[in-house]
């Protein structure tokens, strides 16, 4: 009691308010019950009371702006939210003090200032000291020590601002608490690799959201042009940035109603963009091959059926780098065919244009294959390419089937090697008279202890065939079919100390190597049939003497047929 409080009051206003409105009027009313109101006849923006007695009393400002646009309107009118004093016999003494602000962002680069307001909540509520307001750097933003509003510099200068409040105890201790708010012309800089996606975002409070919002380019040569006025989009997307514009600048120009016929512009600043040149290759291949002669392929024409003698084919192969700024400047396609297919230079087509950088070798992990080499191909302006090559299917008797894989290799500018990659796909070119395939499926030994050194296991049983063989030759050549073992089993890096016999009907065994194990034989005329064994027989495993280290052992088996010429 008996001593005196001020009410500090201001108002934080928008962007588009500060633009259209004069200096403002202020009255004072005071309640005792809340409900009945009296005017003070105090015109003062502050207002400061001296309790005599205990209880509550409370007053609120009324604020008036006149339009300077249209003064016959009658401008803004504002009512303050009611504040109450609560006199009590004694002081009563904050523990903490909550800060935060009406706007998290203030616009720097209008003609007028831009304010906001910020307020301290203590703990307890009820708590009977001042709150003391201070700006960390006065040249972003100012801020009034008794009322808490906030006013944006407006000669454009941007960053962050940190407003502290600080309330006195009674006791002489102080407890502060801060919030920060950004300084700004609406846009952020944006910086991002090529390729990526950048996206400017418009900042601040607006009572109500623009009518329209226009955004404008400028390139590095000053060149300005509209880019979006598709409508109020707050945001403008660039969904993949590309090099050529770095240190292109944007901004966007938003129109307000104002609500009484007449409009407001908001520029905000010119922020830039930044893009980093990412020079890593994006090559993508996907390739088809054609039967012109015979139409019988998969839905994704990477396999045809059927291929026979003087059959036209058409190997197509798109390459694409999707990265505009790859290091990639030169390419070189491997394709590899079986030299039963005939192909010459003229045949192959790059972009529509027959080339002559194409030179043929032999295929080194297959003596019934060739690998066609296409040079120089350009991406240094194309980054895009399309090869059709087409042949002849000549005598195939050797052949039952041929699988082609593409090799690209790309080139920077000094002629290095930088990216070594395969199409998506193979292609499978299965021969009319020698339609002969192979379906394996793997198959467990049971689980061994270790004390089981010495033993020989069986399969567990099997539901399917161990090997699937579909004969449809037309001329069944006599063949031999081999299980082949080129590594041994293994957990990780610990080798079993193991062998996997073959055991034959009159209970001889071979032991399975990367040589390979003779499985079945025919005769001319007879079809190779599939592959199962009983128990007993087949490859059974044998547990050697040697430590045995716990662990999920396993090991990869190859079927190979030989066909008689």
């Amino acid at each position: 009691m008996n001593n005196s409080k001020t009410l500090y009051t201001d108002s934080g206003r928008s962007v588009l308010e500060t633009l259209v409105t004069g200096k403002p009027h202020y009255t004072w009313y005071q309640s005792t019950d809340g409900l009945n109101w009296t005017d003070m006849k105090v015109d003062d923006i502050n207002l400061t009371v001296t309790p005599s007695s205990e209880g509550t009393v409370y007053y609120q400002q009324k604020t008036k702006w006149p339009n300077l646009i249209s003064p016959l309107i009658g401008g803004t009118t504002v009512y303050s939210k009611v504040a109450f004093v609560t006199t009590f016999p004694k002081a009563i003494d904050a523990k903490t003090l909550t800060v935060s602000a009406a706007s998290d962002y203030l616009y720097s680069n209008q003609s007028t200032v831009n304010t906001t307001f910020v307020k301290g909540i203590p703990d307890p509520v009820n708590a009977t000291g001042n709150i003391i307001w201070k700006s960390s750097d006065t040249s972003l933003a100012t801020v009034n020590s008794h009322t808490g509003v906030v006013s944006a510099n407006n000669s454009g200068k941007a960053g962050k601002v940190i407003i502290t409040g600080t309330m006195v105890n009674s006791n002489g201790t102080a407890i502060s608490g801060d919030v920060r708010i950004k300084i700004g012309g609406g846009l952020d800089d944006v910086k991002v690799d090529s390729g990526k996606t950048a996206e400017f975002k418009i900042q601040g409070h607006f009572d109500q959201k623009p009518t329209s919002v226009v955004w404008y380019k400028v390139s590095t040569d000053g060149g300005e042009k509209v880019i979006d006025n598709s409508g109020s989009n707050m945001s403008y997307t660039i969904s993949q940035a590309a090099y050529v514009d770095n240190g292109s600048k944007y901004y966007a120009v938003m129109t307000i109603d104002n609500g009484n016929g007449t409009t407001s512009e908001i520029k905000t600043n010119q922020a830039t963009l930044t893009v980093i040149r990412n020079t890593t290759p994006d090559v993508k291949i996907t390739n088809m091959v054609f039967n012109h002669s015979h139409d019988d392929h998969n839905e994704t024409n990477t396999v045809l059926n059927g291929v026979s003698k003087d059959n036209k084919l058409t190997y197509q192969l798109n390459i694409s780098d999707e990265n505009a700024d790859s290091a990639v400047v030169s390419g070189v396609v491997g394709l590899k065919i079986p030299k039963t297919v005939e192909i010459t230079a003229n045949d192959v087509q790059l972009d529509g244009q027959s080339t002559v950088n194409v030179s043929e070798i032999s295929d080194p992990d297959n003596d019934q294959g060739a690998i066609l080499i296409i040079n120089k191909l350009d991406f240094s302006k194309v980054k895009s390419h399309l090869l059709m090559i087409n042949g002849t299917v000549g005598t195939s008797d050797n052949v039952l089937s041929h699988t082609s894989t593409v090799e690209f290799l790309g080139l920077d500018s000094k002629n290095n090697y930088i990216l070594q990659m395969n199409g998506q796909t193979t292609m499978t070119l299965n021969f009319a008279n020698k339609l002969l395939t192979l379906k394996a499926h793997d198959w467990q030994y049971p689980t061994i202890n270790t004390n089981g050194r010495g033993q020989l296991l069986s399969r567990i049983k099997m539901t399917d065939n161990a090997l699937d063989v579909s004969d449809n030759r037309v001329e069944k050549k006599a063949a031999k079919l081999y299980i082949i073992q080129k590594e041994p089993l293994k957990s990780s890096s610990t080798t079993l100390n193991s062998e996997i016999r073959y055991y034959q009907t009159d209970g001889n065994y071979m032991i399975l190597d990367d040589k390979g194990t003779l499985v079945e034989e025919t005769n001319n005329g007879e079809s190779l049939k599939s592959i199962s064994w009983i128990p007993k027989e087949g490859p059974l495993l044998h547990i050697d003497e040697g430590p045995i280290v716990p662990g999920n052992y396993s090991t990869k088996l190859e079927w190979s047929v030989v066909q008689s010429v």
